[in-house]
């Protein structure tokens, strides 16, 4: 008999959502109606049960409502059929059921089998039993488990010994965000059907999950062709495979150069591993940037590495212009040395870095302009690194994976506009309103000029406009109202189902659409047309996200201008739009604020504090608005607090108590900053 399972899983995995609104479309295009989908389900469970573990013949099914529960009425049904002894245990009123779970149901009822409720479980011994199978909740499950299914869960995954398969997806699971509630159940083999579910495959899910085989229910083909995925997963082999084939006659340094820099004083394992790993890899030469008494450490044992001590961070330069690419981060530290190197390789043109561990704590604190130069970067963090860089919670990284990994790039933006600017567009462009040919003329000698490089090496650019000019905002706000902002009005919007508003800055811009297709409609075609001049999308800052008021969470929010927009409910219930100073400006200011009032703590006051006054005010003129005072008050007490730290380590005595201290900042006003009573006004929905 055909097998109607594997253990090999799809490269493409999908959000819950995706499967529920198109399976039902797919099926008939294949001629089938979903009833024969939950059959095939079914017996594919079974076929499972009958070939790993046909000696366990005493069967628990708990049932929930809805396919989930029909799948496991079919299972119960096909194992009586087959001789199996089968207790089904249902948590819902069966007369709740409808469709085709209510048919399973009526199935299972003619072939004699008796449905017992959720409390004569408790009852039981669940030892009676040799195997459970899970149908309780599948892809429609979030949040929490009611306390009756939790109850039961608990109970199951008490006894070690009794195997557990899940149906579709583990209860207690979210299939696409790998949530996990409260008691979810904890199944030694998951068969998920029709489509690789993404919620599945990482975090705490993986616990719950157990062994993951795959059933498509020969739909999975016409599926992964009609709809697209944004997840994609790689088997170790498939990574492997990827690896380019070594020549017979290479040599070292044919096969790349890595440059690993980390390791502080005492701190030498994570980078000597790292650079062994690249060694591993494959790659032809590995070099390690460390602090200078780290060097007899890195190198002992594994003496094909080159060591470099790094005592000042120019001394990278050298380094940085022979590599291929960048790993940054591994026991780098937080204390000066490690400072200094940070930013200095900030300010470098590195092509590919990979950043990790220490290298993402800094990355958390930087401002988004400190890495704009950076064309292809990896970032590496685990749950919690990820939250610092957000700004959230471990729990709310935990809560949304996938969502978490969107949010660390949020908004549109176009890569490398400043430097990719046509000049032969923007001449054009500047035509159809000049007719003054000596301004057209110095225009175009002003593009020419030359720029003097890092390295001190003058060049002639052939695009793009300096950064920096005061007139190149001016020169490349033309360029994208022609390319991009009369596009949107004049030619997307009319062809648009719903209604759409494209927002732009610069070179940052936020488009909303009404409904999701359209967004991805224009997420297509964007490119497209940005390539026609001579620009194309920064993929690692573009994302397509769901923005309502119908759903508001602060997890579904984007970053714009400094930024994080999201919806809520005010008091009276209704949704609002909120927002608040994004988690990457926020602690990029109050970094700023803090090594001010460091450097500046030992020069006269009156020398410095009514440039702090203006600083204070500049933050509010800005960030100042109706929803963002309780950034504002984080901020206002961070240099409340860092101002009394560092002025009273001025000598060896303290200079202020809290009380003198206040009668200081009353003499040279500085006050809390105050929202303006500016409100955002939302005109479509």
């Amino acid at each position: 008999m055909e097998s109607l399972y594997t253990t090999n899983l799809p490269q493409f995995a999908y959000t819950a959502e995706q499967v529920q609104n198109n399976e039902k479309q797919v099926a008939e295009q294949l001629g089938f109606d979903l009833s024969e989908v939950m059959q095939k389900a079914g017996a594919a469970v079974f076929q499972y049960i009958e070939h790993h573990y046909g000696n366990h013949r005493r069967l628990l099914i708990l049932l929930g409502k809805g396919n989930n529960a029909g799948d496991g009425y079919i299972v119960a049904y096909l194992a009586q059929q087959n001789g199996y002894q089968v207790t089904l245990v249902s948590f819902v009123d069966v007369k709740s059921l409808h469709g085709d779970a209510l048919g399973a149901y009526l199935q299972c009822q003619q072939a004699g089998l008796a449905v017992c409720q959720s409390n004569d479980l408790l009852l039981q011994e669940l030892s009676a039993f040799d195997l459970v199978v899970d149908a309780m909740f599948g892809t429609g499950f979030k949040g929490e488990l009611p306390e009756h299914f939790g109850q039961v869960c608990t109970l199951v995954n008490q006894h070690d010994n009794l195997p557990v398969i899940s149906i579709d997806v583990p209860s207690g699971v979210n299939a696409t965000s790998a949530a996990v509630a409260n008691n979810a159940i904890k199944a030694n083999v998951t068969i998920t059907f029709i489509a690789l579910k993404q919620g599945l495959l990482t975090g705490r899910a993986l616990e719950h999950v157990g062994k993951l085989v795959f059933a498509g229910l020969a739909l999975d083909e016409l599926f992964r062709d009609k709809i697209k995925s944004n997840v994609t997963r790689f088997e170790l082999s498939q990574l492997k495979k990827a690896l380019p084939n070594r020549a017979l006659a290479a040599y070292k340094n044919q096969l790349g150069h890595v440059l690993c820099i980390g390791g502080n004083k005492g701190m030498a394992g994570a980078i000597r591993l790292s650079a062994e790993a690249a060694l591993r890899s494959g790659a032809g030469l590995v070099s390690v940037a460390t602090h200078p008494d780290n060097c007899a450490a890195v190198l002992q044992g594994r003496y094909e590495l080159m060591v470099h001590g790094i005592d000042a961070e120019h001394q990278l330069l050298a380094l940085i212009n022979k590599a291929s690419v960048v790993v940054i981060g591994p026991g780098l530290g937080q204390d000066v040395w490690a400072q200094n190197i940070w930013q200095w390789m900030m300010n470098a043109q590195c092509l590919r870095l990979v950043i990790d561990a220490d290298g993402l704590n800094f990355l958390a604190k930087s401002d988004k302009c400190t890495t704009d130069n950076l064309t292809e970067r990896v970032l590496t963090p685990h749950a919690g690194e990820a939250a610092r860089l957000l700004g959230i919670s471990n729990r709310d990284v935990e809560q949304d994976r996938f969502d978490s990994a969107l949010q660390l790039s949020q908004e549109a933006d176009i890569k490398g506009f400043f430097n990719n600017l046509d000049h032969n567009w923007l001449m054009k462009m500047l035509k159809q309103r000049i007719d003054d040919k000596a301004m057209l003329s110095l225009i175009s000698q002003w593009l020419k000029a030359r720029i003097k490089s890092p390295e001190g090496v003058f060049e002639y650019p052939k695009s793009g406009t300096p950064q920096g000019g005061i007139i190149s905002p001016v020169l490349a706000n033309i360029y994208l109202h022609y390319a991009l902002d009369l596009w949107f009005e004049k030619k997307v919007k009319p062809r648009m189902r719903g209604r759409a508003m494209l927002i732009r800055y610069a070179d940052d811009f936020v488009c909303a659409f009404q409904y999701a297709n359209d967004a991805e409609r224009f997420y297509e075609v964007l490119p497209k047309r940005l390539k026609k001049f001579n620009l194309e999308v920064a993929e690692e800052k573009t994302s397509l996200l769901r923005f309502s008021r119908f759903h508001p969470s602060r997890k579904r929010q984007f970053v714009f201008l400094g930024f994080a927009f999201y919806w809520a409910k005010d008091a009276q219930g209704k949704p609002r739009l909120r927002r608040r100073t994004g988690a990457e400006k926020h602690r990029a200011s109050m970094s700023e604020f803090y090594q001010y009032i460091k450097v500046k703590r030992s020069n006269k006051l009156n020398t410095w504090m009514p440039q702090l006054k203006r600083k204070l005010m500049g933050y509010r003129n800005y960030f100042g608005l109706p929803d963002n005072s309780c950034s504002l008050d984080r901020l206002y007490s961070y240099v409340l607090h860092s101002l009394y730290k560092w002025l009273n380590r001025r000598s060896g005595r303290r200079s202020y108590n809290w009380s003198n201290f206040k009668k200081m900042l009353m003499y040279y006003a500085i006050e809390r900053p105050r929202v303006s009573k500016r409100f955002i006004h939302v005109d479509w929905y």
